[in-house]
């Protein structure tokens, strides 16, 4: 990702094994941000990911392979939806 680079629309696979962990490190990805190594915190993540996308000026987010939330453990699914949810609503609007 360069600096001031604008994108507004970004597309995002859910991952198959869905977690919140993974879903922020899937639209880090989608952003071309570099993944270090060491497991981050996942409130790291969150903010990480919620600035980028301001950054980027991200105004839409499209998730492919969404059905996949509901094939996790109920705890999951609940946490998922939270995080969709958070990226929908702070940041950059995206909607």
């Amino acid at each position: 990702m360069m600096t001031g680079e604008e994108i507004p629309v970004l597309a995002v696979q859910m991952p198959s094994d869905p977690s919140v962990g993974r879903f922020y490190v899937a639209l880090l990805s989608a952003l071309g941000a570099p993944i270090r190594p060491r497991v981050p915190r996942l409130a790291d993540l969150e903010q990480l990911v919620l600035r980028l996308c301001h950054a980027c000026e991200v105004r839409m987010l499209v998730i492919d392979e969404l059905h996949n939330v509901l094939s996790g453990r109920g705890d999951r699914q609940h946490s998922s939806t939270q995080a969709l949810s958070l990226t929908s609503t702070q940041g950059s609007a995206i909607t």
